[in-house]
């Protein structure tokens, strides 16, 4: 029924994508449309700067700056005012926004963001205006536009793009409401060297201005002089309902065939260990522990029963063990969450900075799941100093995470770049991690510690076995190894978009697919983790608490090559700031991914060892 039901929703669904988390608004003829600047973004330098803060553009005369979310700080959106006069309806020809003079520094400043590729970012309704993308080969649209040109050639001289004719499409339905939409913006660059005439007026600036672009009379910026910025306005209705706004922008997200082919992939590997694990419990366990059973007590000592009395017995460093699952269930915590909200729609690219917003609050919250688990795995190891194992499970990793981003911070601030997080939001994060989070480890850490131990089948010995050589394919190194490369391989597709979202600013909303992919990285990384365990166990190798962990968890070092990978192959990142900017936030990705697929490897571990000991008779 639920099948029927989902090809029933489809066409549907494909006929009128929505996307929530913006109310629609109705505009009557003539009545002004605010167009508001944002930031200026370049893949080059991955560096945004503010609009009006980093480029002499033309200032607005009353500036208004909207309110901003913790997410858009964090995302480093600037959204303020701009005197372009955009009234429904009414067409402007060509209109004179402002005369500025430029000094030598200015128009060096000019050439030095046309030479990083940077886009400027406006908005219209909550909109971004788009630029149209034209070659042989594609034609798209894309947020954001350059703000000049340089020839091609020895010669590489640079202009500016002063002129802009702006399109409106609005849409209009009478039996619905009243007013018009707005359901799209595209800009078209010119660039144009104005001329006053006699009475002062542009000459250029007419009928005939966008003509002056194509007789090459270009506006350059390679020495200090006179800028006339203009701009022209055209409305268009259209048949596009508000509703699908935005499906210009997603285009490059919805590529089903690549994903479902990402999911393809993801589902070999899972039938793959699911076979596996299937014949290890369907036939080794069952024949296992039917001759353990039926043997006699010097037959049955051998194979992974032979280490009973050393199979729960604790390992090294157990609190660095207990924090890092306490971490890795929390981060699991924020990841279900957060796809959660965002398969309803509540984080839309309409809701700007909701994602990151939802991500940072959502890991604030569930410290109390970290310090639970944390403090009962510790106790099961029979740790008495609780109150430092809670404070590192509240401390060690959000420390290293702070360490990277206050390190991060300082350069960027040096750039001058808006992404540099103000004193007082870092102030706010502080105090949402000492006091919020924090409190909620110890509150999460007080109820684990006065549940029960985990009871277990077997008894620890008193004397330590001694474990015997392994085999050169059951040795740790190899296990992790081939572990993690397996983990890895289950999201590596999906990850790639992720990247493209990331790190060339386009925009990921393919949640769905997200959701299947993460579902099948947690049934991967459970079966790999129960297969080499199993394969450790009947090795009488006891010491398999950190190598359950490990084996998924270095995925994470597959995660950072392939940025490695991609950063070498894929960008064209310049700057020690910039490449230093891409690289801790990888190395922080890469980490809580390590922490996050360890922890599911662990808690799938020590799950079937407690079952497979509760079957066989032990003394």
């Amino acid at each position: 029924a639920a099948l029927v039901a989902l090809a029933a929703l489809a066409p549907a669904a494909h006929a009128s994508f929505y996307l929530p988390g913006l109310k629609p608004r109705q505009y009557k003829s003539g009545q002004k449309v605010a167009l508001n600047v944002n930031k200026m973004t370049s893949t080059k330098t991955q560096l945004p700067y503010g609009y009006y803060e980093h480029l002499p553009m033309c200032m607005p005369k009353r500036r208004k700056e909207e309110s901003e979310t913790l997410g858009q700080v964090l995302s480093a959106d600037t959204i303020t005012s701009s005197d372009y006069d955009l009234r429904l309806g009414e067409n402007i020809m060509c209109d004179v926004l402002c005369k500025k003079e430029y000094s030598n520094h200015d128009m060096k400043m000019f050439r030095e963001v046309i030479d990083n590729e940077y886009l400027a970012h406006w908005l219209v309704d909550g909109l971004p205006v788009a630029y149209r993308m034209v070659a042989k080969d594609y034609d798209f649209l894309v947020r954001g536009f350059p703000i000049g040109f340089v020839t091609p050639g020895d010669s590489k001289l640079h202009y500016l793009y002063n002129h802009h004719r702006i399109t409106v499409s609005y849409h209009k339905d009478e039996a619905h409401f009243e007013g018009a939409r707005i359901v799209g913006v595209e800009v078209a660059l010119f660039s144009i060297k104005h001329e006053e005439g006699a009475d002062g007026k542009l000459k250029t600036c007419g009928g005939s201005a966008e003509e002056e672009h194509q007789r090459f009379n270009f506006q350059s910026v390679e020495a200090a002089g006179t800028v006339y910025w203009s701009y022209a306005v055209e409305w268009k209705e259209s048949s596009l309902p508000w509703a699908r706004r935005w499906e210009v922008f997603l285009q490059t997200s919805l590529n089903n065939k690549l994903h479902m082919f990402s999911i393809i992939n993801s589902l070999m590997i899972v039938v793959l260990f699911a076979g596996i694990v299937a014949m290890i419990l369907f036939r080794n366990l069952r024949r296992d522990i039917s001759e353990y059973n039926d043997a006699e007590d010097d037959q049955a000592e051998q194979g992974w029963k032979n280490v009973h009395g050393d199979i729960f017995r604790a390992p090294a460093f157990p609190m660095l063990l207990s924090v890092s699952v306490g971490t890795g269930v929390q981060l699991i915590v924020v990841m279900a969450v957060t796809l959660i909200f965002a398969l309803l729609g509540f984080l839309s690219p309409a809701n700007r900075g909701g994602l990151i917003q939802c991500t940072v609050i959502c890991f604030f919250l569930s410290g109390s799941f970290a310090g639970y688990y944390s403090s009962r795995l510790f106790k099961f190891f029979q740790g008495k100093n609780w109150k430092r194992n809670t404070l590192m499970t509240g401390l060690l990793y959000p420390l290293f995470l702070a360490l990277v981003f206050v390190i991060l911070e300082i350069m960027v601030a040096t750039e001058g770049s808006s992404a540099a997080v103000p004193v007082s939001t870092v102030f706010k994060l502080l105090g949402l991690w000492l006091g919020l989070s924090i409190p909620l480890v110890f509150v999460g850490s007080y109820f684990g510690l006065k549940k029960d131990v985990y009871e277990v089948p077997c008894r620890t010995k008193m004397i330590q076995r001694v474990v015997p050589p392994p085999s050169w394919y059951n040795s740790p190194g190899f296990t992790i190894f081939v572990g993690g490369l397996l983990c890895f391989g289950a999201i590596c597709i999906e990850f790639s978009f992720i990247m493209t979202a990331l790190w060339q600013h386009q925009i990921y909303y393919i949640f769905g697919f997200l959701f299947v992919v993460m579902l099948i990285l947690a049934a991967t990384c459970a079966e790999v983790g129960i297969v080499m365990c199993y394969f450790q166990l009947c090795a009488e190798d006891w010491r398999w608490w950190w190598r359950s962990f490990l084996t998924c968890a270095s995925s994470g070092l597959f995660l950072f090559a392939y940025a490695i990978w991609y950063f070498a192959t894929k960008l064209r990142i310049e700057g020690a700031v910039s490449s230093a900017v891409y690289f801790g936030y990888m190395m922080v990705a890469s980490g809580a991914f390590a922490l996050l697929t360890g922890t599911i490897s662990f808690l799938a571990c020590f799950s079937f060892v407690k079952t497979i000991y509760s079957c066989v008779k032990v003394d």
